[in-house]
């Protein structure tokens, strides 16, 4: 994925997971950006150069992370990768946790009212190519200001507790939306969401829903990482899976064991967190002593961690939260039946 500088990062979104989030945003709409501010550099296929400004992932590829904002890029599959049509869109507004409920039986998947003045900044939405490729976006999304304000509210909401928690360098004052073709699927770093028209474009002729329900998982997924603490690629792209999960954006289809580790990035981390947080929309398989508040102790635990420190602190987590360690609870999620 390449930007002018290629400071950017590559990202392939993952499908949409876990509960109430959608439907409202039909009549929203974001995209994908990066930091041109001393970020890393990824093309596809994974390899990963780390600058002074933030962490960083390629298609595929592992991630590392800087000292100041976050530039990060995921490599996740397209939503229908693995067949089959998920479950309906749900919008964030008409949740039954929106509003501000708390802790509902799927955790907090929506805007709670704490983070509303916080985390909705001012939209800048760019479409490169409107009459075309973008307008398949725009037709998915036509309120692109409301759909991304919402989505990071969300993500606010998920991530932290208070707003105080957030640090300045992960909280963009605006956020860009950029459509391009800068190749790869998205990509997002700063205040910036790059979004590529040539992936826009393949979902030309689908359902509306599945079209609605990518582009805002690709937001949800992008939107993440301009206010998460990132870690490395496996954690940093598998917790923005998980709040995309959480957030309903995926086909249910992609709910199923991952391949190789835990460590690995997008669904293969992102669905193993989510069976450890609990139930959701995305699936009603999880383990028996969930903890739906684990998205935000991640998040916590990540903070100030790059390399394989990130691996550790999450490691630490799962132990002190389920009594076992990480490589035991995936051996039980792999053989858990789906």
């Amino acid at each position: 994925m390449n930007q002018r500088r290629r400071a950017m990062f590559s990202v392939t979104v993952a499908e949409v997971c876990c509960a109430a989030l959608v439907a409202a945003l039909a009549g929203a709409s974001a995209g994908c950006a990066a930091s041109e501010e001393g970020g890393p550099r990824t093309k596809d296929g994974g390899s990963v150069d780390v600058g002074t400004g933030g962490a960083s992932a390629g298609t595929g590829g592992s991630g590392g992370s800087g000292t100041g904002g976050s530039s990060i890029g995921s490599g996740g599959a397209s939503p229908d990768d693995g067949g089959g049509s998920g479950g309906s869109i749900v919008s964030p507004t008409d949740a039954s946790d929106a509003g501000g409920t708390g802790l509902g039986p799927f955790g907090i998947t929506s805007c709670q009212p704490k983070f509303a003045q916080a985390c909705k900044p001012p939209i800048i939405f760019t479409n490169q190519d409107p009459t075309d490729k973008g307008k398949v976006f725009t037709d998915a999304v036509p309120d692109v200001t409301k759909a991304e304000q919402e989505i990071a509210c969300t993500a606010c909401s998920i991530l932290y507790r208070d707003p105080s928690e957030i640090p300045s360098d992960k909280h963009p004052s605006q956020i860009k939306i950029v459509l391009d073709t800068h190749g790869g699927v998205a990509q997002a770093g700063g205040d910036q969401i790059q979004f590529d028209l040539n992936y826009i474009a393949t979902f030309k002729g689908k359902s509306p829903d599945i079209v609605q329900q990518e582009m805002l998982g690709v937001l949800q997924h992008e939107t993440v990482h301009l206010y998460q603490n990132y870690g490395n690629g496996g954690t940093g792209e598998g917790v923005a899976d998980l709040v995309r999960a959480r957030t309903g954006y995926y086909q249910k289809s992609r709910f199923r064991k991952g391949e190789g580790t835990w460590k690995d990035a997008y669904t293969a981390s992102g669905n193993f967190y989510s069976w450890l947080t609990g139930p959701c929309s995305y699936h009603s398989t999880f383990y028996p002593q969930h903890d739906l508040d684990l998205p935000y102790k991640l998040n916590k635990a990540l903070a100030g961690k790059s390399g394989d420190d990130a691996y550790t602190a999450v490691s630490s987590l799962l132990q002190a939260t389920f009594g076992k360690g990480p490589d035991e609870l995936w051996i039980v999620y792999q053989n858990t039946a789906f």
